[in-house]
């Protein structure tokens, strides 16, 4: 398998975090995730002691479950098959009702907060709260792109700060414009610092006093939470120019 200086191909069966990671987060079977699990079955990736790190690790037990009935009533399996996949099941867990194909607002919400207050606690009871309250505050919200009022206050620095409980998007300032969502005359950035991002051969990052960006190649894009913009930041123009 082919591969660049300081990369290296991930374990097969870590698969399992990424499709687990964005199912649970949407509160959502779809056929794919079936589908991917099969895949993984029969190319030999689901290795019992491996799932059972892997999905604890996670607190997402119940979903795993779910997941693995759906994949058990939606599939044609030899009788060995199904006991192995029987087997992948979690023990201990209370068995959770998740939508397959149509989505529900409501559940995931509410699913979604409860999985953080679960996966915030093994740090302390303040943790569990704060993870919960995170999730509760993210998922409530139905997003979409909004241009907002200036509301930041000092340096932000949403990049640096990333982590597993928060997905930061980045929005292509082009997009916006293009959409007819900027007014006004662009003015060059005033770069207060600059460097690159970690793992990254491409991507930098541009701070302000009150706002940062994202460049790579032709590229500028404005990393957001909750999908808000706000003047200033349209108003700023990383295509004008910016400093090393």
């Amino acid at each position: 398998m082919p591969t660049l200086p300081g990369l290296a191909p991930l374990d097969p069966a870590s698969n399992l975090v990424c499709l687990l990671g964005n199912s649970a987060g949407d509160y959502l079977i779809r056929l794919k995730d079936v589908n991917d699990v099969i895949v993984m079955f029969e190319c030999g990736w689901l290795l019992p002691h491996r799932i059972a790190s892997f999905v604890n690790s996670m607190k997402l037990g119940c979903f795993w479950n779910e997941l693995i009935r759906r994949v058990l009533v939606s599939t044609e399996l030899s009788a060995g098959e199904q006991d192995f996949l029987s087997s992948l099941r979690v023990d201990g867990v209370r068995r959770k009702k998740v939508p397959f194909g149509v989505p529900s607002f409501r559940a995931r919400t509410w699913a979604t907060t409860l999985d953080g207050l679960r996966f915030g606690l093994d740090s302390g009871i303040a943790s569990g709260l704060v993870v919960g309250w995170g999730a509760l505050q993210y998922y409530r919200r139905k997003h979409s792109l909004t241009r907002t009022r200036c509301r930041h206050r000092g340096e932000v620095d949403l990049i640096a700060n990333m982590s597993n409980q928060t997905c930061v998007r980045l929005i292509p300032v082009r997009m916006i414009r293009d959409e007819g969502q900027y007014i006004g005359a662009p003015e060059k950035i005033v770069v207060v610092n600059r460097r690159r991002i970690d793992g990254s051969t491409i991507l930098a990052q541009l701070l302000t006093d009150r706002h940062e960006f994202v460049v790579g190649e032709d590229e500028r894009f404005i990393p957001t939470v909750f999908y808000d913009v706000c003047d200033e930041e349209l108003a700023l123009n990383p295509s004008a120019g910016y400093g090393e």
